[in-house]
């Protein structure tokens, strides 16, 4: 800024004219936010000078503006200067002119928010030289508003810089407590004290905290004690986790002044003990356990009190009163009018007493509401309690539900529908489901009825508070509502009939749990009563506002699926095929019209679909509506919606015109297969295949030639899942129209062949492949010939050289395909096949790729077909294990254990001695005794087969345990797992029996057996489990790591297969799993390689195995688990050194703020420091590729945690959360640019499925 520049604003600064002056600051405003804006020194002084006489201007608006001017110009100009005028202000702050105590002290607050962070110097001269002088004032100055103004600026400085202070932090403590009770609005001073308290080291705030329990238990002036209780209410809340170990001293004494007779009438005190126990419930969730149930009484206890109202402050009388039954609405709504008034009745009365009490100073709202706050916290934090809160809790919260006092209501209905969702949370994870259902069943009518009365409830935020509490009920609790479909539905007409201006949220809340209730409840409950809403709904569907119209239109699809009873269901009044008629009539209207939006278009495409699928046989111009449909498929964005829609069509049972235009739509959906979007060809290929199934024996080979020349493109390993589609369709195609196998041979079969020879292949697609194959085989047509199928997959591997080899998986793919050829086609092919395979290993110079899929195909067909007649095969076989190659001979392994399964009584005492007397082949005969045992635990029915052999397969087992190589030792766990699977009863203690061995290996192998013998889908394994399963897992605590491994693999897998066994055990299993989430310094040690140092952690395996059990336990034990403990566990995780165990912590922590972000938010502060190391972790400059990678893929994780915190409430109460943000992340361009990514959802989190960010399906 020149100097000319500076002189004009000046003399402008100096007119007398306000509003010149004003422009002149405004003027600079514009100058200092340009980056090139510099002063002189000269310039500088005679500007500052000049604004400091501005701050006292005449005008309030002048001084405003510069005020707000001083926050732009302090970071560009001299730490001098900034000084200077921190030291003017402070000055004039604290003089006798009460004019300049307000402005200056704004302004002051403005310097101290407005210096940077880099500026430490300053910043630590600023706060040395202001503090000293507030304190000044605090204690000396005759103005309590000066005192307040610099208590205020103390608590300014510490949120920013408390750490440039530490030696005032103990002046500052001692003046803030001092001053705690002398302000008659203490706000201020308690939320100066609640900073200082966050800021100062654990001695410092043990030190505050036991000032404070002092004066609790010393001063008797309840005024004084309400400040006390809210102060530690407010640092409960900022630093809850600090607090904890007080809990002790403090609850009881605040809960003197809740049951104490004395103080029943401070309803002021009783609020501030209530937010309290809330705060302490939220904050603290672990160190509040023993207080829980006190908690919870006192507050069902005082969400009662109401003196001016009665005893229980609520009008509820349950079912009895009989206001709003089911007798009382009809489908006409005569009666059910009727009812409504006489409720409008009782409201006016109700108000009326109201203004009989208005000159009554009532509080006693703020007790009841901060009772319900407090159930609320309680609710969120405790799903282990949730039993107990649907006995205790819920009764209270229901007759709550017509509370006079509107903020009470609704605090009410939050912590309602926060143990709903806690409820659906535990459902979803499928532990204690029944009784919680049927606990809730015991209230439902009393629900019904008393949220019933209020459905024309004069504020419109208790009516869609009710329906959303409806809609969760609904959604959560499948078929609770179908006794009181009248009442609701009267409700949802009202609803919709609201003539109120802003009624947009109540239609779109009533409409949604319209649509829940109609899909979560027997259609057969709604005949009687659904007539008399369909019109209001086609007005809503009229809507001008689209989410009105789309969310209307939704129900008109759910309707669509319902509206046709069955025969049984059938009543005269319900005339369901007029409200087809009409529905489609106004559906066809909506869906000419080409101006709505996207989401109407859709919705209206969705629903009429759905209603032509149900009524298509009853309603008119149906063929005129599906050519509309059939247009709208040139629409791009519309096209996946109509794919779908016509796929909904042809899966109807009903007649449907559908074939007047079917041979037009097999073309466009052909054609569709060209497509880059993907979704667009997954869509048309289901639907193809539901036309084909209906629809297939009437097409045409021209039909079929356009639909495989476009397909064929898409059987490739590019994408496994459009291969599946493609190979279904095929099938399908060929099951209605077996001469069509020509064209299958030639368009598809030559891209099958390379498919199957992908190493990639497996799967859905896999199993798919070989479906389509049996179905080519048993397909009767002359052009499908066994040679010609199994030609090309001999010449996939055939043709290639040894070092050119597939991968195992292509030749098991490849082998099993040829079996299924085999087996399905002919014995005398089986037979020639086996043979040619048999001669190919006969030979003296084997080709290895063709040696490696003989050994596969003829296990593979051994597995389903005996193969005892074919001589020598088992020589043959065990031959091969001595073969150069290894893998030959691990082929050879799997060969002799599949065929032997297929043959028990021919070939497994073969494999018996083979391992008693050939120590050299011991491994590979173990693997096939594994394959063996494999295949027989499959069958339900081939026990007796094995059951003679059994004991002499123990004995070799067990004596096998402490093999000193770990591969056998593997496999002989595998083995005893799975054998134990044919006799649980008697086999399991035979394991046991060798837990408690000396021997580690031993130990170990007897531990992880047991992960092999849980099968998710066999019950039989389940009594001998429960009984035996904590002898096994005790073993989590074993003194070597090796045997907690397998305890922690098998608790892992037991956890997913049969999560009500381990659920009975969680009581002794978690401290323990807790206990191998740490790092074990004894377990790990530094190897030196010349100058080069390897450190070797031996406990990875067990952590990584430990964060992925407490994963599974979060998804199916969730109300089982301690939150608070859970949560600690997962944030150790944060500082691990190992990048795949960090990652698992993050990936839990993102989880658990979903769950319940409340128990996460009171450890916050903890996260910060361990997040911030790994979003400024930098690596040296020779750090290789893979490390890089590596350490950007934990600062996006770290980042994505960060974003998942920033969305729990009150996180923005955190300094250090704060800086985090602002500072560390905000401030650093290339951290910058990777939240907003993560915020803009540009980089999706691999945690979340895939289905969360893929376009939305609707069918």
């Amino acid at each position: 800024m020149s100097s000319f520049a500076v002189d004009q604003t000046l003399d402008k600064m100096n007119n007398n004219d306000h509003d010149i002056r004003y422009m002149a600051v405004n003027d600079l405003i514009t100058q200092v936010k340009k980056e090139n804006f510099k002063l002189d020194t000269n310039n500088e002084n005679q500007l500052i000078t000049k604004m400091l006489k501005l701050v006292e201007d005449s005008s309030g608006n002048v001084q405003n503006l510069t005020v707000e001017c001083f926050g732009l110009l302090i970071p560009k100009i001299s730490e001098n200067q900034v000084k200077g005028i921190a030291r003017k202000l402070t000055t004039r702050l604290l003089s006798e002119d009460q004019e300049a105590h307000d402005i200056s002290a704004l302004a002051l607050r403005k310097v101290v928010s407005s210096t940077l962070n880099e500026q430490t110097k300053l910043n630590t001269e600023l706060s040395t030289q202001m503090i000293p002088q507030m304190l000044k004032g605090i204690d000396s100055s005759e103005f309590v508003n000066v005192q307040l103004e610099c208590i205020q600026i103390i608590t300014d400085l510490i949120i920013r810089f408390n750490s440039l202070f530490v030696d005032l932090h103990e002046k500052i403590k001692t003046t803030f407590i001092s001053k705690l009770t002398a302000y008659t609005a203490p706000g201020r001073i308690v939320e100066g004290l609640t900073q200082l308290s966050a800021a100062v080291n654990q001695n410092s705030f043990n030190s505050i905290i036991e000032e404070i329990i002092k004066k609790l238990e010393s001063d008797k002036e309840v005024k004084n004690i309400r400040i006390y209780i809210q102060t530690i209410s407010s640092i409960s809340r900022l630093i809850g986790y600090r607090l904890g170990s007080h809990l002790k001293k403090l609850v009881p004494l605040i809960l003197v002044y809740v049951e104490d007779e004395k103080y029943k009438e401070d309803d002021e005190l009783r609020d501030n003990c209530l937010h309290s126990f809330e705060s302490f419930v939220l904050r603290c969730p672990k160190e509040v356990g023993e207080f829980v149930t006190h908690f919870t009484k006192i507050s069902l206890n005082l969400i009662n009190y109401d003196p001016y109202y009665g005893d229980d402050g609520s009008s509820y009388s349950g079912s009895e009163s009989g206001s709003f039954t089911d007798e009382s609405y009809t489908a006409s709504g005569s009666e059910g009018e009727d009812s409504f008034e006489e409720f409008q009745d009782e409201d006016d009365d109700e108000i009326s007493d109201e203004e009989d009490l208005n000159d009554v100073d009532d509080v006693s709202w703020k007790v009841r509401k901060a009772s319900a706050k407090c159930l609320t916290a309680l609710v969120s934090t405790r799903p282990e309690q949730t039993e107990m809160f649907y006995t205790d809790v819920v009764p209270v919260l229901i007759k709550k539900f017509d509370e006079h006092e509107e903020s009470v209501k609704l605090t009410v209905f939050e912590t309602f529908i926060k143990l709903i969702k806690q409820t659906k949370i535990i459902l979803s994870s499928k532990t204690g489901s029944k009784k919680i259902i049927d606990l809730l069943g015991k209230h439902v009518e009393k629900i019904i009825t008393t949220l019933a009365k209020q459905f024309d409830a004069k504020s419109l935020k208790v009516k869609v508070a009710i329906f959303t509490i409806l809609n969760l009920i609904t959604q959560t609790f499948d078929n609770v509502l179908d006794a009181y479909a009248p009442k609701l539905l009267k409700g949802i007409k009202l609803a919709l009939n609201d003539k109120s201006s802003s009624n947009t949220e109540l239609k779109l809340s009533s409409l949604s749990f319209f649509k829940s209730l109609l899909k979560h409840n027997s259609p057969s409950s709604f005949y009687s009563n659904i007539s008399d809403l369909i019109p209001d709904l086609m007005v809503a569907i009229k809507d001008p506002y689209y989410k009105i119209a789309a969310s209307a239109l939704k129900v008109g699809s759910v309707i669509s699926t319902m509206v046709r009873p069955k025969k049984e269901d059938e009543i005269k009044e319900y005339n369901w095929k007029k409200i087809g008629v009409d529905l489609h009539s106004l559906f066809c209207e909506i869906l000419k019209d080409q101006s709505l939006d996207q989401e109407v278009k859709e919705a209206v495409i969705i629903a009429i679909s759905e209603l032509i699928s149900n009524l298509g046989d009853v309603l008119p111009d149906v063929l005129k509506t599906l050519n509309t449909l059939l247009e709208r498929l040139s629409n791009e964005i519309t096209r996946v919606v109509c794919i779908q829609s016509f796929r909904t069509i042809a899966e109807s049972n009903i007649e449907i015109p559908l074939s007047k235009i079917i041979e037009k739509l097999m073309s466009s959906l052909s054609q569709f297969l060209r497509q880059k979007n993907r979704l667009v060809k997954q869509s048309s290929l289901r639907t193809m295949r539901s036309i084909v199934e209906k629809y297939g024996s009437t097409f045409n080979k021209k039909t079929y030639q356009e639909t495989f020349s476009e397909m064929s493109r898409l059987v490739s390993d590019d994408d496994l899942h459009l291969a599946h589609l493609s190979l279904r369709l095929s099938a399908n195609i060929l099951k209605v129209k077996p001469e069509m196998a020509n064209l299958i041979i030639d368009k598809i079969i030559p891209k099958v062949v390379e498919l199957v020879s992908s190493p990639i292949l497996q799967g859905i697609a896999l199993k798919t492949t070989l479906w389509f194959y049996k179905t080519l085989i048993t397909t009767k047509n002359s052009a499908i010939k066994f040679s010609s199928l199994i030609k090309p997959l001999y010449s996939v591997i055939k043709n290639r050289s040894t070092e050119e080899q597939l991968p195992k998986q292509a030749y098991l793919t490849v082998s099993q395909t040829i079996a299924t050829l085999a087996i399905f086609s002919s014995e005398e092919n089986c037979e020639k096949t086996v043979n040619g395979f048999t001669a190919e290993l006969s030979k003296k110079k084997t080709h290895e790729p063709s040696a490696l899929l003989a050994l596969y195909a003829i296990g593979e067909i051994g597995s389903r077909k005996d193969l005892s007649s074919f001589k020598n095969l088992t020589d043959l076989l065990i031959g091969c294990f001595d073969a150069k190659s290894e893998l030959i001979s691990s082929a050879a392994s799997y060969a002799l254990g599949n065929v032997a399964a297929g043959c028990l009584d021919k070939f497994l005492s073969v494999v018996i001695e083979q391992i008693k007397n050939v120590p050299k082949h011991q491994y590979l005969l173990f693997r096939s005794l594994k394959e063996i045992i494999s295949r027989i635990s499959e069958s339900e029915t081939e026990y007796e087969s094995i059951k003679k052999f059994i004991p002499s397969i123990l004995d070799l087992l067990f004596a096998n345990c402490e093999n000193k190589d770990e591969s056998t030792r593997n496999v002989v766990s595998e083995c005893l797992g799975k054998i134990a699977l044919f006799n649980p009863v008697e086999l399991i203690p035979e394991l046991k029996k060798k837990i408690s061995t000396k021997s580690v290996f031993t130990r170990a192998t007897i531990v992880g057996a047991l992960k092999f013998a849980i099968h998710k889908d066999k019950t039989t394994v389940d009594k001998a489990l429960k009984e035996h399963f904590h002898d096994f897992i005790v073993a989590i605590e074993d003194e070597n790591h090796t045997v907690r491994l397998s305890a922690l693999k098998t608790l892992n897998f037991a956890s997913q297969a049969k999560p009500h066994i381990v659920q009975e055990e969680l009581e002794y299993i978690l401290p323990r799993l807790y206990k191998e989430t740490q790092v074990k310094q004894e377990l790990i040690k530094i190897v030196k390689f010349g100058q080069l140092v390897h450190v070797v952690d031996s406990g990875v395996e067990n952590r990584k195995s430990a964060f992925d059990t407490m994963n599974i336990l979060l998804s199916n034990s969730y109300n089982l688990l301690e939150p608070t403990d859970f949560v600690v566990t997962i944030s150790n995780g944060f500082t691990d050194g190992n990048t795949e165990v960090l990652l698992a912590a993050h990936s839990l922590m993102k989880r658990m703020i979903r769950k319940n972000s409340e128990v996460v938010r009171a450890i916050l502060d903890s996260l910060i420091e361990p997040l911030k190391r790994t979003i400024t972790n930098e690596l040296k400059k020779d750090a290789d590729k893979q490390d890089l990678d590596e350490n950007e893929q934990k600062i996006f994780s770290a980042l994505r945690v960060v974003f998942n915190l920033s969305n729990i409430p009150d996180t923005d109460k955190s300094i250090k959360f704060t800086e985090l943000i602002n500072n560390t992340i905000q401030k650093n361009t290339n951290l910058a640019s990777k939240y907003e990514a993560i915020v803009d959802n540009r980089i999706p989190d691999p945690d979340q499925s895939t289905l969360e960010y893929s376009t939305t399906s609707y069918f």
